[in-house]
């Protein structure tokens, strides 16, 4: 659940190319929850819904 860790989320469109931005509230995500950025990064990536690739 994105919205748990994100202190912002937006969806850029230029060119063909649609980027979705997160900024994650780094303090709730390392302390409370227990996971880094990498892991929402592959959490988002590996939602079916979704359907985003990774860049890299």
């Amino acid at each position: 659940y994105v919205q748990q860790v994100a202190a912002a989320i937006k969806i850029v469109l230029r060119s063909n190319q649609p980027h979705l931005v997160v900024e994650l509230d780094m303090q709730r995500t390392e302390r409370y929850m227990g996971i880094s950025s990498d892991t929402v990064q592959l959490s988002i990536l590996n939602d079916p819904k979704i359907k985003l690739k990774s860049e890299v």
